[in-house]
């Protein structure tokens, strides 16, 4: 006569010597091999257990019963393997344990973060924010505007609370100027050209250089080059570090 005992708590914890070959169970079954990997055996077995309890009727609608415990061990699953695909799958692994793909993106915008200025990132942060509560506070019902809307939307929300969007806010006591110089430059016996003269804002006197510097140099190529110099001054910002990308592992 077979053995209808339930299942022990401890017992139903060790699903890892009988898991379930389920694909739906992929995810939650990577998870539980980087917690136990990691020395976490408890929350790796409640993975595996959950996985072999409810992954051969996922995925579930938000009114079956098992929605609500499957979406909670999947959400934790994604956060573990660091991936943010819709079934949680992470195709190839790094050797911390995180997915590839999802890593190599958490370093590419890490790198971005890192080439911009405090107030650059400062910019972009607010801006990103504030877009992001105007998306999720737009009714579902109508149509979302064009981007020139948009950009108006999101800096029009910000300005208004100066204390939580400070970069902004100090833009309106930013002055910014512009300075038009020109120069000289060479060409050198390798064909780039090169700066030959100090820095004249008045176009004339830069011309008569031009003709002085041919006279006593015609054997080789001279012309006017130009530059711009913009200045922005204002009230610094409170700054708000990049976040840096979570540790692999």
């Amino acid at each position: 006569m077979p053995d209808t005992t339930p299942d022990r708590p401890a017992d139903q914890l060790h699903a890892a010597d009988r898991r379930t070959t389920w694909p739906t169970a992929a995810p939650l079954q990577q998870a539980a091999d980087l917690r136990r990997a990691a020395g976490d055996p408890l929350l790796a077995d409640w993975l595996d257990a959950t996985a072999n309890a409810l992954a051969w009727l996922a995925p579930y609608r938000d009114n079956e019963p098992g929605y609500g415990m499957w979406e909670a061990a999947l959400a934790v699953a994604r956060q573990l393997l660091g991936t943010t695909s819709e079934d949680g799958r992470c195709p190839v692994m790094t050797p911390g344990g995180r997915c590839e793909k999802d890593a190599q993106r958490a370093e590419a915008v890490t790198q971005f973060l890192g080439r911009l200025t405090d107030r650059e990132h400062a910019l972009i942060r607010e801006a990103a924010v504030m877009g992001y509560i105007q998306g999720r506070r737009h009714p579902d019902d109508e149509e979302h505007p064009k981007d020139s809307a948009v950009l108006r939307l999101v800096i029009d929300a910000a300005l208004t609370i100066p204390d939580l969007y400070p970069a902004a806010a100090a833009v309106e006591e930013q002055t910014t100027t512009t300075k038009l110089e020109y120069f000289l430059q060479t060409r050198d016996s390798d064909g780039t050209w090169g700066e030959s003269s100090s820095f004249e804002t008045d176009p004339e006197r830069i011309v008569e250089r031009l003709k002085r510097r041919r006279a006593q140099h015609p054997q080789r190529e001279h012309r006017i080059a130009w530059r711009t110099t913009t200045v922005t001054s204002g009230p610094i910002p409170r700054i708000v570090p990049a976040t840096p990308a979570p540790a692999a592992g």
